[in-house]
C-alpha cells in the first residue's frame, strides 16, 4: 500500500496553494538576509553523478554602495539545505555551497545564482588512492569515511558497506580520487549510490521499494510516457575467475550465475529465439571463489535491467517524491501498471509554479 495518495497530500497542502521554500547556507535561512529566491530547481537521482541544486536569488544588488549585498556572506563548501512544499514544507536537497555566479545584465535585474552539490561532488578530486596493497573494496570505502581528514560527515553519514564488497580490490597498481573509487565499486557489483535525505547509500536496488505515491489518470498528470524495450535484456549472466596461484596441485577456479526471472516471450516463438535467451560470459580474475562470483553476476544482471523499461512523469509539486522509493501506477494499461522504481526527481519552483518530474524504471 502507498504511503500517500494524491488526495492526502492535497489536503496537507491546501490545495497545493502559495508554493514555499526554505533555503539556508551555513545554518543561516535566506529569508532573514531580504534576498529574494527567484527560483529553485533541484535534480537528484540514484545515478552516479552528483545531485544538484540551483537557487536563483534578486533584491541583492547595492546600487548606492555599487556591490553586492551578499558578497560578505557567501563561502564555497556552506552546507546548504533546501526544503520545498506549500507553506509546510520538506527537506528536498542537502548539499554544499560549490559555485558562486553574481549577474548584471540590463535586461533583468541582477541575480546571483547559486549552484549547490551533494557529497559525491565534495569526493571528486579528493584523495589519492593506491589501493594495490590487498585490501578489499570494503576496507577501503571504509577508510574513506572513518577518518577527520575528507569531513564528509558534514553532509551524510558513512554508508553501510554491502557484504558483496569484502573482496580483494585485485586492480593493478594506479591512483583514483575517492569519488572515482566509489563509484568504481558501484558499477562493478551493480550498486547504487546515490544520497537519499541526505543520507548517502551504498547499496543493491531493494526489490521491493517502499511505495510513497499511487496514482490514476484522474490524479493530475501533466504529461506521462513509458518506454519499453528490448535493450538489456539477458536471460543469464555467468561469471567465472581464477588466478596463476596453484597450492596443494589445485588450481584456484570459481563460477556463479545470475538468471533473470523475468522472460520477454516463450522461448518457442521468434522472439524468445532472438531476443529472450540472450546470455552473457564475463571473466574476472579477481574473483576468487563461488560466492563472489555469484554476487558480481547478480550485479552485471541488475546493471543490464536498468535499461529495459523507462517511465516519464510531470505531476504537481510533490517534495515528499524522492529517488530509491518507489510509485505505483493504475487504470493506464496492463503495461504500465504496477509498481515503478524513482531513478531521477527534478524539482523546479518559481514564485508563481512548482512542478515535479521523475523518471523511473520497473521496480524488480
Amino acid at each position: 500500500m502507498a504511503e500517500y495518495t494524491l488526495d492526502s497530500l492535497r489536503r496537507k497542502y491546501g490545495g497545493f496553494h502559495a508554493p514555499t521554500v526554505q533555503v539556508t547556507l551555513g545554518g543561516v535561512d535566506l529569508a532573514t538576509k531580504g534576498w529574494r529566491i527567484r527560483s529553485v530547481w533541484c535534480d537528484t537521482g540514484v545515478r552516479e553523478e552528483a545531485g544538484i541544486c540551483q537557487i536563483t536569488l534578486e533584491d541583492v544588488y547595492d546600487r548606492k554602495n555599487s556591490r553586492f549585498g551578499c558578497d560578505g556572506f557567501l563561502v564555497r563548501g556552506m552546507v546548504a539545505e533546501v526544503r520545498l512544499g506549500y507553506l509546510i514544507t520538506e527537506p528536498v536537497f542537502k548539499g554544499f555551497l560549490y559555485e558562486i555566479e553574481y549577474l548584471l545584465d540590463g535586461e533583468q535585474p541582477p541575480q546571483v545564482t547559486l549552484v549547490c552539490m551533494d557529497v559525491k561532488a565534495a569526493m571528486m578530486g579528493c584523495g589519492s588512492l593506491d589501493f594495490s596493497g590487498g585490501q578489499t573494496w570494503k576496507q577501503v570505502l571504509e577508510g574513506l569515511f572513518s577518518g577527520v581528514g575528507r569531513g564528509y560527515a558534514v553532509l551524510t553519514r558513512a554508508p553501510e558497506i554491502p557484504a558483496v564488497l569484502d573482496c580483494p580490490v585485485g586492480y593493478p597498481p594506479e591512483q583514483m580520487d575517492d569519488y572515482a573509487f566509489l563509484t568504481a565499486a558501484a558499477r562493478r557489483f551493480g550498486l547504487e549510490c546515490f544520497v537519499q535525505k541526505g543520507a548517502l547509500l551504498l547499496r543493491e536496488q531493494p526489490v521491493s521499494p517502499g511505495v510513497l505515491l499511487s496514482l490514476t489518470p484522474e490524479d493530475g498528470i501533466q504529461r506521462l510516457s513509458v518506454r519499453l524495450r528490448s535493450a538489456g535484456y539477458v536471460k543469464k549472466v555467468r561469471v567465472t575467475g581464477g588466478s596463476d596461484d596453484i597450492r596443494d596441485s589445485v588450481e584456484k577456479k570459481a563460477s556463479g550465475e545470475a538468471e533473470n526471472p523475468f522472460s520477454i516471450a516463450p522461448a518457442s516463438s521468434d522472439p524468445g529465439r532472438l531476443i529472450g535467451a540472450r546470455s552473457v560470459e564475463l571473466f574476472s580474475a579477481s574473483v576468487r571463489d563461488n560466492a563472489s562470483a555469484e554476487a558480481l553476476a547478480k550485479g552485471q544482471l541488475r546493471l543490464r535491467r536498468t535499461l529495459e523499461s523507462e517511465l516519464e512523469l510531470t505531476l504537481t509539486g510533490l517534495p515528499e517524491l524522492a529517488p530509491g522509493y518507489a510509485l505505483a501506477l493504475d487504470r493506464v494499461s496492463p503495461s504500465c501498471n504496477g509498481s515503478w522504481y524513482l531513478v531521477s526527481v527534478v524539482h523546479e519552483m518559481d514564485s508563481e509554479t512548482f512542478r515535479t518530474t521523475v523518471r523511473a524504471r520497473r521496480a524488480v
